[in-house]
């Protein structure tokens, strides 16, 4: 007798049914990665890192040389800051215990326009105009909304309070309706607790932050040349041959070479790691909060490869990643083999020594190792290698 199978078509058609329902989210799925992507376009780069800055969370930490994407979280810790160049060469700074959203900002696909806001939850924020033509860009407080269409200023701000000084230019500040234009020099104080408007004077508070923030950054107002000046930066690390990878048993440090400061001094550290004078060589001398220096053979900071250069003083200042040649100390044209990478802002170091570098990525490793002259157990070069 033949078996009957119309009480399986009811099953059929269900199967037939969530088959169909799990192609279209695969489908929604595949057409929504795209969509993903584009809210993690890459927005700038954090040049510089002070201490503790994370990212979403605080397992997530922000290192030197990492890209910053839209929609991005940053966070400081107490005595931390750090620097960031949006694509356009503005600059943000932002100080120690702050807490920013980077908010739907997009450039263009030509990086000629910006769009986008920004919420500052609490903390310093120093803000830099770069060469964009069309700047749309909107900061969000507390109680304050600000517009920026090119300009230099201070920010500060928590829930209830939000002050801010500008340097060059001008903002548009938006408080219940009523909007405000600040001008270069003036200072505009939004307090829950006091009435709201222009002021003479900056707030201790403020002033005590701008302060901090430059001690641990390093860097005062940054000037329209110095906008200039990091044009030619890009170039110089878009140049692999000026790009020095340092592998040690901590792990990578990447250096870019600055042949425009000291062209002498880069072409002999060339020289030398081509002949692999580095390799093995330890860190014999590390100074917690100050410097770590290498390239002695004999690990004692006395030794040296025998050819003395004569020194390439520059103007410019001693930041935390300064990579600078070792000289005695009454001899300014005795620089041989050693150098040093300071980690903290040094200015009693400025116009004294050559600087030939500044550290990209791997400063973080660099404050992990091990403080001594030398250390019991100091970290060591495996192989140095110009970038191909």
């Amino acid at each position: 007798m033949p078996v009957s199978l119309n009480h399986l078509k009811p099953i059929t058609s269900k199967l037939a049914s969530i088959a169909t329902i799990l192609l279209s989210l695969s489908t929604l799925l595949i057409c929504t990665e795209p969509q993903s992507q584009e809210n993690n376009l890459t927005i700038g780069i954090a040049d510089l890192v002070v201490n503790k800055v994370f990212g979403n969370s605080l397992s997530s930490r922000i290192e030197n040389g990492q890209n910053i994407l839209a929609n991005q979280r940053i966070r400081t810790g107490r005595d931390s800051a750090t620097s960031i160049s949006l694509k356009d060469d503005s600059i943000i700074k932002i100080g120690e215990i702050a807490d920013v959203y980077m908010d739907n900002i997009v450039f263009d696909r030509t990086g000629s326009s910006l769009n986008g806001s920004m919420e500052m939850v609490t903390g310093l924020l120093r803000f830099t105009s770069g060469k964009i033509h069309r700047m749309n860009l909107k900061i969000q407080t507390g109680n304050l909304t600000i517009g920026i269409r090119g300009t230099q200023f201070d920010l500060l701000a928590n829930r209830s309070k939000t002050e801010i000084k500008v340097t060059q230019g001008q903002v548009q500040v938006s408080k219940g309706g009523l909007k405000t234009l600040v001008s270069e020099g003036q200072i505009y104080l939004a307090d829950e607790n006091t009435s709201s408007g222009l002021r003479k004077k900056i707030s201790k508070e403020l002033k005590q932050a701008i302060l901090k923030l430059e001690s641990l950054t390093g860097n005062k107002l940054i000037s329209k040349n110095d906008i200039n000046n990091r044009e030619e930066e890009k170039k110089i690390s878009s140049n692999n041959q000026n790009l020095l990878k340092i592998y040690t048993t901590k792990g990578l440090i990447t250096i870019r070479m600055l042949p425009s400061l000291a062209e002498r001094h880069v072409t002999r550290i060339k020289e030398l790691v081509t002949q692999k004078f580095y390799d093995n060589l330890i860190f014999h001398s590390v100074r917690k909060g100050f410097a770590v220096e290498t390239g002695d053979p004999t690990g004692t900071g006395s030794g040296g490869s025998g050819k003395k250069l004569l020194a390439e003083i520059s103007k410019t200042p001693f930041e935390r990643g300064t990579v600078a040649m070792k000289r005695n100390r009454n001899n300014p044209n005795s620089g041989d083999s050693q150098f040093f990478i300071t980690l903290r802002r040094a200015p009693h170091l400025d116009g004294k020594y050559t600087i030939w570098g500044k550290v990209i990525g791997g400063m973080g490793l660099l404050e992990e190792f091990q403080a001594g002259n030398p250390p019991i157990n100091p970290e060591r070069i495996i192989n140095i290698k110009i970038a191909d």
